[in-house]
């Protein structure tokens, strides 16, 4: 393995780091925005639609990524091609970006994820704690933005964060669907020398730095949440 050949190729690789952030991150806020969601209509019990959210939970968390990837990258567009067909129009090539295809497979599969990690958050508050709300003449609504939720957000941010960085880390599958990541920038600047274990080598180290700054980041985030649930000094 060349050392110094490999040194020079970490600029090629960090040309895929927006790309690999812009995917995790939109990823990461869609499927909080629909775990949110399931979760509130999860909580209302309806008929039918709480054995659908069941399900949909269910399958998320079963079919691998890179198989929903697939599913999504070749599915959402051939769905989108038989509709125009039926109304007449012609087939395209190339509808939607890659990317944003991607993010829609990240958001799906993590939004299971995102989904226990809200659930067990809630549910890791006292439930004496909203009695003493009730007791002092809250209401529902104002005891749960004012007691259960700031507890609960508190005990989110450190499975949030943790499923962020995994999140980043997978991302590292959407070269295959040739999204110009840190990894697809890594095998662009290999290929013309076939110099694929330098460029590898390159991709994890910068994972390994993306990880290690989201760490402390989370930390942060975690200390600054919890203040107000430590005692006094």
């Amino acid at each position: 393995m060349d050392i110094l050949y490999m040194f020079s190729l970490f600029g090629a690789s960090l040309s895929g780091v927006p790309v690999t952030l812009t995917i995790s991150v939109l990823g990461m806020v869609f499927a909080l925005a629909i775990a949110a969601v399931l979760y509130i209509l999860r909580k209302l019990n309806l008929p039918v639609i709480s054995q659908l959210i069941d399900l949909y939970l269910l399958l998320m968390r079963s079919v691998p990524l890179l198989v929903l990837l697939f599913i999504v990258f070749y599915g959402i567009p051939a769905m989108i091609n038989t509709s125009r067909q039926a109304r007449g129009l012609p087939s395209q090539m190339n509808l939607l970006p890659e990317i944003f295809l991607v993010i829609i497979a990240f958001a799906l599969s993590t939004s299971a994820t995102v989904y226990h990690n809200i659930r067990s958050a809630l549910l890791s508050v006292d439930p004496a704690q909203r009695e003493a709300a009730y007791s002092v003449g809250m209401t529902e609504g104002r005891a749960f933005r004012r007691v259960l939720l700031p507890q609960a957000a508190a005990a989110l941010v450190r499975p949030l964060g943790n499923t962020f960085i995994i999140v980043v880390k997978a991302s590292s599958i959407s070269f295959i669907v040739s999204c110009r990541d840190v990894m697809g920038a890594a095998k662009i600047a290999g290929t013309p020398g076939f110099h694929f274990i330098e460029v590898y080598v390159c991709a994890a180290l910068i994972y390994w730095a993306m990880s290690v700054l989201l760490a402390r980041a989370v930390n942060a985030l975690e200390q600054r949440a919890t203040r107000h649930l430590r005692p006094a000094a």
